[in-house]
């Protein structure tokens, strides 16, 4: 009856390992299992970081009009990386794609000795009651773009430690 609500298929996104460093390859790749044939758009992947940031906020109260400022936390997209890895036609059955990005790197991030001094000055900073902003979080995630239908999607979180952009 609502067979629109089914998903036509399920996908895994596997890698190799699943801790980067900075500028490593980041290899992997995606299995495609359809339950029935579908016409899609196209099926793509992509890689990015995002951060949670504490926004200033000033809004006015209604009641007494005064200006009050605050702080909203949000999260902003710091690295972005996209990938055809199939175009538009009819999929069916199990197939599998390799993918492969670079992690990206930083001046801000550190090892060894100089990280445990960076590591140090940032606690330091919070102790005195900087804001520093929390690591970033990494995701590769792939779509099997269905069109009036539901899509076959994964979202998969990765490592790479140290990286502060």
């Amino acid at each position: 009856m609502f067979d629109f609500l089914k998903s036509p298929g399920k996908m895994e996104v596997v890698f190799e390992k699943m801790n980067f460093n900075p500028g490593e390859k980041i290899k992997g790749k995606v299995i495609l299992e359809m339950n029935k044939s579908k016409d899609a758009k196209g099926l793509w992947i992509r890689f990015w970081g995002e951060r949670q940031v504490k926004k200033p906020f000033v809004r006015r109260d209604p009641k007494t009009g005064q200006t009050i400022q605050t702080t909203t936390l949000t999260t902003e997209n710091i690295y972005e990386c996209k990938k055809d890895l199939d175009g538009m036609h009819m999929y069916s059955g199990n197939v599998e794609y390799e993918f492969e990005f670079d992690a990206p790197t930083s001046n801000a991030s550190f090892s060894g000795e100089a990280g445990s001094i960076a590591s140090a000055a940032i606690n330091l900073a919070k102790t005195m009651g900087a804001d520093i902003p929390a690591p970033p979080k990494w995701y590769v995630e792939a779509d099997l773009d269905i069109p009036k239908g539901k899509d076959v999607y994964k979202k998969v979180q990765i490592n790479i430690p140290g990286l502060m952009i």
